[in-house]
């Protein structure tokens, strides 16, 4: 098996040596400009994701991924990349919060802190 080489925007989120998976995902339009590491949820009525808010009631209040590349959802939808298992830097995420982080770990996505 072949690992994966990633660029270095993505080396940056990557905290670890476990195995990383990645899928591909569609972001809701009108998201907006989201970088990679931004920390998404799965809108339940549509089943894209969009950025994780722990307020919202629409489904994406359960942190799900994590964004793999910087994207433009402001007008459209888009076809993306996200990681759904692997361990990441707290540093490089966005919108991560304890709750959050905590939804990501039950999902074996693993959060580090830096040392």
């Amino acid at each position: 098996m072949e690992r994966e080489t990633f660029t270095d925007e993505r080396k940056s989120i990557i905290g670890g040596s476990h195995p990383i998976v990645t899928l591909g995902i569609t972001v809701v339009s009108g998201s907006g400009i989201l970088k990679a590491g931004t920390v998404l949820g799965k809108v339940s009525a549509t089943g894209k994701y969009a950025p994780y808010v722990k307020t919202n009631t629409d489904g994406s209040e359960d942190a799900k991924c994590i964004l793999a590349a910087d994207i433009d959802a402001t007008a459209g939808d888009i076809n993306a990349s996200a990681y759904f298992h692997g361990e990441f830097r707290k540093s490089a995420l966005t919108g991560i919060d304890t709750e959050g982080e905590a939804m990501l770990n039950e999902k074996l996505i693993f959060i580090k802190e830096e040392v």
